[in-house]
């Protein structure tokens, strides 16, 4: 059913909100593919004046969501998110939304989407924003039979993971048997993944970055059991495979292995 790993961590010297992501999506018989993203770059754009003419307050930027649960809901609601916080205006304010705001209209996005049909899901909405000093997790989750969505603030610590979805169990196994709770979470992430503890937790491995006011699928490198060839992969695409598009290569250092 997925793993989901979060935690607040320095890269390359930028304060940075690091998610991992398995890309399995399992049906009743099994695998249904390895190469599903489970997370979504969310873009924003706040703008407040007159309507019909230029706004004369404008703020955009962007934000991470990675789900686990159904994948129907999950994207869904990642789709829906980014049609509401892409089209935000105002006729005279000075300020933008309030992150509590955002965490309410996710809420409502993910209600929206599951309350028909008892949908389950859980999601996390992370990132920077322009008004708050610390970044911010938002927790969405809502179990089938439930009235409605849950919605809350997760701390931001550094390097606590939040962890989410069936895969959990798999993290928190692999931490134990290393006996090691400072292994980096990509490390850990991509034992866990490849383990086989959960079966509903596989594929490849997907990190998003989110610093400043930037999301970013980041690629990253695993090598294959004969250590003499590595897939490089980014979201759930694994770029090796999928080859060139003309004289380009997908992701900035694909080339380098190639």
């Amino acid at each position: 059913m997925t793993l989901i790993a979060l935690a607040r961590s320095s890269l390359q010297g930028q304060d940075s909100l690091i998610c991992i992501s398995d890309t399995r999506v399992s049906g009743e018989f099994g695998e249904l593919t390895g190469h599903f993203t489970k997370q979504f770059r969310v873009s924003y754009h706040i703008s407040s004046g007159t309507n019909g003419g230029a706004p004369e307050r404008s703020w955009r930027g962007q934000m991470g969501f990675a789900f686990a649960g159904g994948t129907l809901a999950g994207t869904a609601v990642a789709n829906l998110v980014n049609i509401v916080l892409g089209n935000l205006h105002s006729k005279d304010a000075i300020e933008p939304v309030s992150v509590e705001n955002i965490a309410q209209a996710a809420a409502r996005c993910a209600t929206v989407i599951t309350q028909r049909r008892g949908l389950s899901f859980e999601a996390l909405l992370f990132g920077y924003y322009p008004t708050e000093v610390e970044p911010f997790i938002i927790k969405l989750s809502r179990a089938p039979n439930a009235e409605r969505v849950n919605v809350g603030f997760l701390p931001t610590e550094h390097n606590i993971p939040h962890l989410l979805g069936s895969g959990k169990a798999a993290f928190e196994r692999i931490v134990t048997e290393n006996g090691d709770a400072t292994a980096s979470l990509e490390a850990v992430c991509r034992r866990a993944i490849h383990s086989g503890y959960d079966p509903g937790t596989g594929g490849g491995m997907q990190i998003g970055v989110a610093s400043q006011l930037i999301y970013d699928h980041r690629l990253t490198i695993e090598h294959r059991d004969d250590e003499a060839t590595a897939d490089v992969r980014i979201g759930a695409l694994n770029v090796t495979e999928f080859g060139p598009v003309g004289d380009f290569h997908i992701g900035r250092v694909a080339w380098l292995v190639s």
